[in-house]
């Protein structure tokens, strides 16, 4: 099996596309769809798969971003399928010029978004990367997408799952640093993060009964900001 399948699909103005499974990404693992969408023509919708028809492929994310920088006029209209929910709603609009957003399947029944439609104020400090966990080992990085830290952060284990994210220097600000992690999946759907000091971040991973549990971290997005 492939693994780190990445689609990447222009989007006209004024269209609506649907988002489809393809077979070579039934053949791999960590797929990503990246819709560029060019709102000058037009406002765009974009309609979301049945997440059950999905099958085994749930790793799918998808990536929607206004190259146009044109959204304020021109919406882009993300639409799930009426079995389903976006974050407890029918649908997820971006609105702002330049928006970004990144859809994952967050349960059975519904997609969770980890929105990137601001700018960063000046002088944020942001890392953003994929994490997995599996057994009793500590989460890893698998791809590191952004990095402003000048260190890459590391995780430590300390039972079932239970971890924590730690850097050297003591960057975590208190009050100034917000850390997402975009997704528990595998065999859970909830992670909880909190701060413990301007160097450590607690992370615990439970399964849909509520019970800690590792292997929920699969192709997991975590985005760091650190504002000054």
């Amino acid at each position: 099996m492939n693994s780190n399948y990445q689609t990447i699909v222009g989007v006209l103005g004024g269209t609506a596309f649907n988002v489809e499974v393809t077979d070579e990404m039934k053949r791999s693992t960590g797929n990503v769809i990246r819709l560029l969408c060019d709102t000058k023509g037009g406002a765009i919708t974009i309609n979301l798969p049945k997440i059950a028809n999905l099958g085994n492929f749930i790793d799918v994310r998808v990536l929607v971003d206004d190259i146009a920088d044109n959204a304020t006029a021109n919406n882009i209209t993300i639409v799930c399928d009426v079995a389903n929910k976006i974050e407890n709603a029918v649908n997820y609009v971006i609105q702002i010029n330049g928006g970004k957003a990144e859809l994952y399947v967050s349960n059975k029944l519904e997609w969770g978004v980890m929105a990137l439609e601001t700018t960063p104020a000046t002088g944020v400090k942001v890392f953003k990367a994929i994490v997995s966990q599996a057994g009793v080992a500590a989460p890893a990085f698998g791809t590191v997408l952004v990095n402003d830290l000048g260190e890459v952060p590391t995780f430590s284990y300390h039972g079932v799952g239970e971890y924590t994210l730690t850097v050297v220097a003591a960057l975590f600000t208190v009050k100034k640093t917000s850390v997402i992690l975009g997704s528990a999946r595998g065999t859970s759907g909830m992670a909880d993060v909190s701060p413990v000091d301007n160097k450590n971040f607690a992370i615990k991973t439970y399964s849909t009964a509520g019970v800690a549990a590792n292997a929920c971290l699969t192709v997991t997005t975590i985005l760091i900001e650190i504002y000054p």
